[in-house]
């Protein structure tokens, strides 16, 4: 067991971003071999996550790394199954994202139970 500081950083959310269209010119040679002068790349969708004040997680968690720091995804049940050290690999939405500090390596975390405090092995433990 083991006793560190945390901060629930809340539940990310996966949000639609639109990347708009883009028009560019062909090369010679692509004209050349019969292709079209201007080319259009329609609009795309693409899926990114958001803090609940609406900030993309990447530019949120921009400094928050540190030699012992771990994010940790938590479900309801406090049922630990991702923990990153980059907290831009945590890559999950919907569901409770911890910043905790824990000596240990990634495998002391990860199918353990978080109390709201602290990694045990039993959801049980105070």
């Amino acid at each position: 067991m083991v006793r560190n500081m945390a901060k629930n950083l809340g539940k990310l959310q996966l949000k639609p971003v639109t990347i708009p269209a883009i028009n560019f010119f062909q090369t010679d040679e692509q004209i050349e071999a019969g292709e079209p002068e201007l080319v259009m790349i329609p609009p795309r969708i693409f899926y990114k996550q958001f803090t609940a004040d609406d900030v993309p997680w990447n530019e949120a968690s921009k400094g928050l790394e540190g030699p012992s720091t771990w994010f940790i995804a938590v479900r309801e049940d406090g049922w630990i199954f991702s923990a990153e050290q980059d907290p831009t690999m945590i890559g999950l939405s919907d569901v409770d994202i911890w910043q905790i500090e824990h000596p240990g390596p990634q495998a002391a975390i990860i199918a353990h139970h978080w109390n709201g405090k602290e990694v045990v092995d039993d959801i049980d433990q105070p």
